[in-house]
């Protein structure tokens, strides 16, 4: 059984997102959003293996990891707007945050049985 497209798009347009997580990269814990950079790259990790495995067929997606990821991304996103930064970072992240968000909603509404063989 192929993906669906609109997973297939959310991924892609994920994927091509262009975010750098500059404080946590350079290890400046001190940053204001350092905590929801590091948060964000978890989650970037952790979908970026999902996806892979859903895509070689080597795993059956678990729609409890897209829930997770999407209760995580609430968490961030009240986190971010609770900091001060700057309009551009922020529209950055929030960008990073919705696509990610997207990805997870696709993930989440993958029938339980696809994949099976």
């Amino acid at each position: 059984m192929s993906l669906p497209s609109a997973l297939l798009s959310a991924y892609r347009e994920w994927r091509e997102l262009d975010v750098s997580f500059t404080h946590l990269e350079m290890g400046q814990r001190l940053a204001p959003t350092y905590d929801v950079e590091n948060d964000l790259d978890h989650l970037h990790s952790s979908l970026c293996a999902q996806m892979d495995e859903i895509m070689t067929h080597s795993r059956s997606p678990h729609r409890s990891i897209a829930g997770e990821t999407l209760a995580a991304l609430s968490h961030i996103e009240a986190e971010l707007d609770r900091i001060e930064v700057g309009f551009e970072e922020r529209q950055s992240l929030r960008a990073y945050i919705a696509a990610t968000r997207a990805l997870a909603e696709e993930l989440e509404r993958l029938p339980p049985q696809w994949g099976a063989s």
